[in-house]
């Protein structure tokens, strides 16, 4: 019978049927386990549950004290959540964000994969074991195979015609200059980022949500001076009408009044959208369903601020992640070059092999044990280590280079939030003397204009002074505020909501 290296053809022929039973096996075996490891997916329709708006009336959340809390969500599930029955403040809509934003989860899921891959790096230091089965078996005898180990290859002498072999196996790293500690250091750096990064994004989600918050009060005060302007415009042509009527005013006030009237109901309209689309827009920033109707509480406050801009820039040295992530990131790029000049010199490995050997054909029973040291050194590799030095040494000069940069935008930051917060501070100071002026050139107008002493174009002036002075106050009212928690972002503290750093 024809002999293919030790074993005949039928044998090999018998070796490759068995084999490709076992792989297909092990290609089922896997597939269940898949089927057992990996979790649902979303479908079509759970994008659409949470995109479309359910005509169902909303439940209640719960009283006004009631702590907000997100309802447990389930693998796989992408569920919409509508907001509470009950206006919200911006204290409870920032509760609500850090729990629903998809943004935040995102990125905690960064920081669980930084943590994995910190523990992959520690393995490093650890030694390696394993446990290997073999049951060889032929129609006739075979050559037995040589079993190569971790410290060199072991023969066995002879052939038969059934071989098993249990083996267990060790291998431990013991030294290699620096590369594995390098690693680690890095991979660590890089968890301790992935966290700042959280804690940032957290601020991130916060200021979106205090900026759309106040988007939308501004577009619910514009709506509501609209909606009073139209109302006064209406009455001013009424009262136009009548006097042309009386012959006690002229054709020219009637068509003013009536202009005026029409770009201030196109005013409303336009509010009204913008009301519409503020309110999706802080949904989004929360987590919420972007089409749900949303309730917010009122803030017409002026809280008090008086922080230099030295002490406003020391706490955004103390409390900004930005600055500590640019420390970890030097650090990181200084272990990089660290790593990549360990490669030129040696790995020490240290080894050993346990395996129990049993043989048919003449039966045989054993035991044998290996074991040594082994040292590993590239001698030439065609500069890829030269050039992962030079790329690693870069790297750490990048990473001073963003330090820089981050230092420059983070100063920049607080000096303009700064300066934001005193021009809106003197922007409400003239605007309510603004606001006081224009009403009562109203009031004096629209009593002259009953008397007949003043025309239908003064009136319109009057109510166009006094819409456009609203205007003018309500945004630097809301500015003010966006303003405290722009620098409260800047900062990284808690000043905007009047807290303590």
């Amino acid at each position: 019978m024809v002999r293919k290296e030790g074993k005949t053809v039928a044998e090999w022929s018998g070796l490759r049927t068995r084999g490709a039973a076992c792989s297909l096996a092990a290609g089922l075996a896997s597939a269940l386990a898949g089927c057992a490891f990996f979790a649902p997916r979303p479908t079509e329709e759970s994008f659409r549950e949470r995109m479309v708006v359910a005509p169902a009336p909303r439940a209640a959340s719960g009283s006004a004290t009631e702590k907000p809390s997100a309802p447990p969500r389930t693998v796989g599930e992408l569920r919409a959540v509508p907001p509470p029955a009950r206006a919200i403040s911006l204290s409870e809509a920032v509760e609500f964000a850090h729990q629903l934003s998809p943004r935040l989860r995102a990125v905690e899921q960064r920081v669980a994969r930084a943590r994995g891959d910190r523990t992959v790096a520690f393995a490093g230091f650890l030694p390696e074991v394993w446990a290997v089965y073999r049951h060889i078996e032929g129609t006739e005898e075979f050559s037995l195979p040589t079993i190569p180990t971790e410290v060199g290859n072991v023969a066995y002498g002879g052939e038969a015609d059934r071989f098993r072999q249990a083996e267990l196996g060790i291998q431990w790293l013991v030294w290699d200059f620096g590369r594995t500690p390098g690693r680690y250091g890095q991979a660590e750096a890089a968890a301790d980022i992935a966290a700042l990064q959280f804690d940032r994004a957290k601020q991130t989600v916060a200021f979106e949500v205090a900026d759309a918050y106040y988007a939308l009060l501004r577009a619910r005060a514009e709506r509501a001076i609209a909606a009073e302007a139209v109302r006064d415009a209406e009455s001013i042509l009424r009262d136009s009408r009548n006097f042309l009527e009386y012959g006690d005013a002229l054709e020219e006030g009637v068509l003013r009044a009536d202009v005026q009237l029409a770009r201030m109901q196109l005013a409303l309209v336009r509010a009204r959208a913008d009301e519409a689309i503020a309110r999706a827009a802080l949904n989004r920033s929360i987590g919420f369903q972007i089409g749900a109707p949303i309730e917010i509480v009122d803030a017409q406050s002026e809280p008090s601020f008086d922080r230099p801009l030295e002490e406003c820039m020391d706490l955004a040295v103390d409390h900004r992640d930005e600055l500590r992530v640019a420390l970890r990131a030097i650090d990181s790029s200084q272990l990089g070059v660290g790593a990549a000049q360990a490669a030129f010199f040696p790995r020490v490995v240290v080894g050993g092999t346990g395996i129990h050997v049993d043989r048919d054909g003449p039966p045989i029973e054993e035991n044998v044990f290996t074991g040594g040291v082994r040292l590993e050194l590239a001698l030439f590799d065609g500069g890829r280590r030269v050039g992962e030095l030079q790329g690693a040494t870069a790297d750490a000069q990048e990473a001073i280079a963003r330090a820089e940069q981050i230092c420059d935008a983070v100063a920049y930051e607080v000096v303009a939030a700064h300066v934001r917060i005193e021009e809106c501070r003197e922007r409400i100071r003239l605007g309510r003397t603004a606001v006081s002026h224009a009403r009562e050139t109203l009031r004096v107008e629209t009593n002259r204009f009953k008397s007949g002493d003043a025309t239908p174009t003064d009136m319109v002036d009057a109510e166009l002074a006094l819409v456009r002075s609203q205007q003018d106050y309500y945004d630097a009212l809301y500015d003010y505020q966006l303003a405290l928690a722009r620098l409260e972002y800047a900062t990284g503290t808690s000043l905007a909501i009047g807290g303590t750093p």
